[in-house]
């Protein structure tokens, strides 16, 4: 069985070369269904990746206060077997995860 991976950034683009083309694109030519949390404005599928678009904003309070239960919403959506932080303000949110039986891994920018 394929093994889910849902990354998870409210701060980053979505094709951040970090994120995107190292470690996301990596984990889908190693075999994962990969999916990507992140501001943009759809949801689509990229070079085989799965973008959950968050809605884009330049403002800090709405992206530090807003956006975290939107992503988590569709954290839960993507089903996955391991959630990837990348930003410690959704250290709450990976707590929620737990609560849910989520497993996550939480990466400092």
């Amino acid at each position: 069985m394929v093994k889910k991976v849902c990354h998870l950034t409210t701060v980053h683009l979505p094709f951040d070369v970090r994120i995107f083309h190292k470690e996301c694109k990596s984990l889908l030519q190693a075999g994962y269904d990969v999916t990507l949390v992140a501001q943009h404005g759809k949801d689509e599928i990229v070079d085989g990746i799965r973008i959950k678009g968050l809605p884009t904003t330049r403002k800090r309070m709405k992206r530090m206060l807003k956006l975290p239960w939107i992503a988590l919403r569709k954290a839960l959506e993507a089903n996955a077997d391991l959630y990837h932080f990348h930003d410690p303000r959704l250290i709450a949110i990976g707590f929620m995860l737990k609560v849910k039986g989520k497993k996550g891994n939480i990466l400092h920018t």
